[in-house]
């Protein structure tokens, strides 16, 4: 059993979750399961292998906890105290929706564990096969690691089988719920997985990942030029209005129909 798991919010769902769902059912094999964390709404897929879940109580207690927390919110007082303009870094709110996700979804037994974030469109088959085939039985997880900043942990792959797997995925959800996550210099999920992985690959918890970006690691989205892209794309950040990676972006570099 292959599970995937993303999470977004009503306004999100209507933007982008969407055609997510959509190419999810028309694309990926009815052998792998896709677990949607919701928020706000009650969208039941008609798909047999998309099943709705709500967020954990532990996830929204913590929210409300933070809700008057600016620095929660990426408006750091701390360092702008006049004007306060957003800075995605310190925002733990918006981006701990996926690690109260994907840390609950980890509790179940699976073969193989994905993170797609629900900006996340198929152009191609997505079959077991070509999952299995990104990354080696003997690593633990998978991620697209960049050359000159944190990863992009927009598509994340984990063997749950994998050494420290329930440790590694405790130790992830902790460090939201006890609020420690707020002592990192930056508050999004990119930064902070990135730390705790550095942290446990130190004590010998894993090896490191295997790279999913192979010789795309010097692009900033890298996404389309990994193998991901074969089968994949992610609308991420501003992409999203126009519901993929705009073909001249990747111009040239992706011979599937979807690019050209």
């Amino acid at each position: 059993m292959i599970k995937v798991v993303t999470t977004c919010s009503a306004e999100g769902f209507e933007s982008y979750g969407k055609q997510m769902a959509a190419t999810f059912s028309r694309f990926w094999s009815r052998e792998i399961r896709l677990i949607h964390y919701v928020e706000g709404f009650n969208y039941f897929p008609e798909s047999d292998n998309i099943e709705l879940r709500q967020l954990p109580q532990w996830f929204t207690a913590w929210k409300a906890k933070h809700a008057g927390n600016l620095d929660a919110h990426g408006l750091d007082y701390r360092k702008n105290r006049q004007n306060r303009e957003y800075d995605y870094r310190r925002d733990c709110v918006k981006f701990a929706h996926k690690i109260a996700a994907l840390t609950d979804a980890a509790d179940e037994r699976c073969d193989m564990l994905i993170w797609m974030d629900a900006d996340t469109l198929a152009h191609q088959a997505v079959t077991p096969e070509w999952l299995e085939s990104l990354f080696p039985n003997s690593k633990y997880m998978a991620w697209l690691d960049r050359e000159r900043v944190y990863p992009e942990c927009g598509f994340m792959m984990f063997r749950p089988d994998g050494v420290r797997h329930k440790e590694f995925m405790t130790l992830l959800r902790k460090t939201y719920e006890s609020d420690r996550v707020f002592r990192f210099s930056e508050t999004h999920d990119s930064f902070v997985i990135q730390q705790l992985v550095t942290r446990c690959v130190g004590d010998s918890w894993f090896e490191r990942p295997h790279s999913l970006s192979g010789k795309a690691r010097s692009y900033h989205h890298v996404f389309p030029y990994s193998r991901l892209g074969e089968r994949l794309d992610h609308a991420k950040g501003a992409r999203k209005e126009l519901g993929r990676t705009p073909r001249e972006e990747v111009a040239g570099r992706r011979k599937e129909d979807h690019w050209q």
